[in-house]
């Protein structure tokens, strides 16, 4: 039992003073709660500054916490509830927790009342308020009323409290938690959804002024939840929220719907990590049996996914969009297509027809329904851009500017590799290629022919950025359908080369055959032997050597006979590489020296570069590390010379495996993983952290190795390089292990074991385990520790005692 002081409760017909009307105590003589009489009949006076009576009752009645909500496990936030924990604990009295729709700001809120320290010291004292069904403010203040009192004795002692004025209710209020304070300890209060109530600009001023008076309690902390930046003047700290961590969104999704095949990262940063819409994408995948990959697919397909699941936090912005003015409408409108989000440089170009466009996005900054991450561009996030592009659409002549401007742009930028612009042009390409891609592809469902002239003017750049393969393939619908011959054999081979970018290699083959004869068809014989050229290196991807090595050779010959010497130089590379992987080492010699003499005599120092480069490679192999680095050296020489940033990283990739010391190694992977990332060789620059990684955790750098592990991971997954993804996935959560992080390396070991497991790969998934138990006992959870040990004995028995027979 706890003792509480409840204040200014008037009968019903008393007189304002304190001698007039009914004893205040005739109102409560019969209150009882299943046969327990809940009053005693003792008074206490107390000085204060409310009217009504100044007379309170001492009232009995269990607090325990029943109203709280449930509680749940919140990922990825541990360091946000720590940041308010501290803040509480440093004396701040009032806190806002806001951010966007679905971000999880109520989730934050939950597992702040449910975390120890905050258990422990509110104890009972823990006050929940769901703010989103109150319809009025007189409603308002009953659910704080019900909340402090509990609903049935809180009827009880006001009894017609809901006939009552707004006025009355507040004083009511204000006496009742005044009392309740002075005589207890600390209380924490949550208002959950508070912007349901604050929201509404006629309640406004009262709200704020119920605020006032609760924070004149001194043992009281009120925690806010709100959408938005306009946050009540009594908040003294304000927290925003942010979407999840990669690596916590994994979690959750995975918590739920346990399948990934090698879609999921895609999937999670489509939806930009929103932790609402990550939950509801795995409960439907679950239900419907949808993979990661379905789900992205559909999602792409279909950006309406989200609003057809008719997710809870859409009714929370419905209200924020129908109160925009026209011209913010507008502005979302344009976001909405533009995913990678707007600079602050660029919004009055984007929308020159907007009067005062820092006006308009300031009502969407203000409401949370845009956000300005640390990037620095002006974006939606994935549920409220669903949301606009189905009822918000883009208007004709907005949409047309869009294409204008992007298009020019890209055309301004063109180049091609080995221009001096290009790394200049790749840059570009890079910082907007999730708007470039958005554009092309709303601009190839209008049917607009311009769309595919830009893409496959500018192939060679698109293949600096990510492949989409679904917006390649729209290209080849849209060429077949205006039928330009020269286009759609273009077309297609950037489709067949996405394909392959992606590890689709069957596709890829079918595709570039057809883009074969498409060449074959209208004459173009260079561009159909270089199409024969890359189908015999797919080929011989796909395992059929001999195929493969027969169409390199045949290319070969088509360059010969049309007596294309650059040409035909290249592909004696392709092929002398073919030879060297397939110990054909003196064939591998000789087409690597004839390729050295062509490219001689064109006076094509690059490329006589590159086959230099492949020589040393070659003396590498047989042992002749001597004469292989001076090859190496002066290969790199000459590429810098000509400012051949990717062949000079490549050089260096090599050279890092030849060196000895370890800072000669980690020196080259970092100029290396430098040029990849500028360059946009996402994928190569995903190795080359792979690679330096461990270089940095054998230095002790293991926030820098963290760095690299957690910009690999993505990129190995979104090429479908499934295990690299899941190898670094374990190097990460061992590195955070070796830090003592216990808790995120659980979360990373988890993660590993998972996709390990749906890999196949069950040593390593054993090897995940291990650690796990180690990280458990480290954080002193021996139950959880031996439940895990006694699940997994099997695995870690068998594939440890392996490895300690075979050290």
């Amino acid at each position: 039992m706890n003792t509480f002081l409840v204040g200014a409760i008037r009968h019903p017909g008393a007189d304002s003073s304190v001698d007039g009307g009914t004893d205040p105590l005739s109102t409560f003589a019969d209150l009882e709660l299943g046969g327990k009489v809940l009053v005693s009949a003792e008074l206490v006076i107390f000085n204060r500054t409310v009217q009504y009576h100044p007379l309170c009752l001492m009232l009995h009645i269990d607090s325990s916490p029943s109203s709280l909500p449930a509680p749940s496990k919140c990922f990825g936030r541990e360091s946000v509830v720590a940041d308010i924990i501290q803040r509480i604990d440093n004396g701040v009295q009032c806190l806002a927790i806001t951010g966007a729709p679905g971000i999880g700001k109520s989730a934050v809120a939950k597992d702040l009342i449910y975390h120890d320290t905050v258990a422990s010291h509110f104890r009972h004292c823990r006050l929940w308020v769901p703010c989103a069904e109150a319809m009025t403010f007189v409603g308002f203040c009953n659910m704080l009323l019900d909340s402090i009192w509990g609903p049935s004795l809180s009827a009880r002692l006001l009894g017609g409290r809901y006939s009552l004025s707004p006025r009355a209710i507040e004083s009511h209020l204000a006496a009742a938690v005044e009392s309740l304070l002075r005589s207890g300890p600390r209380h924490l209060l949550v208002l959950d959804d508070f912007d349901a109530i604050w929201g509404r600009n006629d309640l406004r001023r009262d709200v704020e002024h119920v605020l006032e008076i609760l924070l004149q309690a001194p043992h009281l902390t009120i925690v806010i939840t709100l959408r938005g930046t306009r946050t009540p003047a009594v908040v003294q700290w304000t927290k925003e929220i942010d979407p999840l961590p990669l690596q916590a969104a994994q979690w959750v999704f995975l918590s739920i719907h346990p399948v990934d095949d090698g879609s999921l990262i895609d999937l999670l940063l489509a939806v930009d990590c929103v932790p609402l819409t990550v939950t509801t994408l795995a409960f439907a995948g679950r239900a419907r049996n949808w993979a990661p990959s379905d789900l992205l697919a559909i999602w792409r397909a279909e950006q309406k996914l989200l609003v057809d699941l008719r997710l809870p936090h859409h009714r929370s912005f419905e209200g924020e969009l129908i109160r925009l003015d026209p011209d913010a409408k507008k502005l979302l409108s344009i976001l909405s297509v533009l995913p990678g989000g707007v600079s602050t440089a660029e919004l009055s170009n984007l929308a020159a027809d907007i009067q005062n466009v820092y006006e308009a996005v300031g009502q969407l900054s203000s409401s949370s329904l845009a956000q300005l991450p640390p990037n620095g561009r002006y974006q939606l996030l994935s549920p409220i851009r669903a949301y606009a592009l189905q009822y918000y659409k883009i208007d004709t002549p907005s949409r047309q500017s869009l294409y204008t401007y992007y298009f020019s742009r890209i055309k301004r930028h063109g180049s091609r590799p080995g221009d001096v612009a290009f790394r200049a042009a790749a840059r570009y390409f890079i910082e907007e290629e999730v708007n470039i891609y958005a554009v092309l592809e709303s601009a190839l469902e209008q049917g607009c022919s311009i769309a595919i002239e830009a893409a496959v003017e500018n192939s060679d750049l698109l293949s600096c950025t990510r492949p989409r393969v679904d917006i390649a393939t729209k290209a080849v619908a849209l060429a077949r359908k205006l039928s330009p011959d020269n286009l759609l054999s273009q077309c297609l081979q950037w489709l067949a080369e996405s394909y392959r970018a992606v590890g689709q290699l069957p596709d890829a083959q079918c595709i570039l055959e057809e883009a074969l004869s498409e060449y074959r068809r209208v004459g173009d014989r260079s561009r159909a032997a270089q199409s024969l050229q890359t189908l015999g290196l797919i080929r011989y991807q796909r395992g059929d050597k001999i195929a493969g090595i027969l169409k390199l050779e045949e290319a070969l010959e088509e360059f010969r006979l049309l007596r294309d010497a650059p040409r035909e130089a290249s592909c004696l590379l392709s092929l002398g590489e073919k030879y060297f992987e397939n110990d054909r080492s003196e064939d591998a010699r000789i087409s690597f020296q004839q390729a050295m003499s062509q490219f001689k005599d064109t006076d094509d120092r690059g490329s006589r570069a590159q086959a230099l480069h492949h020589l040393g490679r070659l003396h590498a192999s047989k042992g002749h590390l001597d004469i292989a680095r001076s090859q190496i050296d002066e290969a790199l020489k000459t590429y810098r010379e000509l400012d051949d940033r990717a062949a000079a990283a490549n050089c260096l990739m090599l050279l890092s495996h030849l060196y000895p010391d370890i800072n000669e190694k980690r020196s080259a992977l970092e100029e290396v993983l430098s040029e990849y990332l500028n360059l946009g060789r996402r994928l190569d620059a995903a190795f080359a952290m792979k690679r330096l990684a461990p270089l940095y955790t054998a230095q002790g750098r293991y926030e820098e190795a963290l760095a690299l592990h957690k910009r690999a991971i993505p990129e190995f997954s979104h090429f479908v390089f499934v295990y690299a993804a899941a190898e670094s996935q374990l190097d990460m959560g061992l590195l955070y292990l070796k830090m003592e992080r216990y808790h995120e390396a659980r979360l990373a070991l988890e993660i590993a074991r998972q996709k390990h497991v749906i890999h196949g790969d069950r040593r390593r998934a054993a090897i995940a385990i291990v650690n796990i138990i180690s990280c458990l006992l480290h954080q002193g959870d021996q139950d959880s520790a031996l439940s895990l040990l006694e699940t997994h004995r099997g695995d870690i028995e068998e594939f440890f005692e392996v490895e300690v027979a075979q050290p």
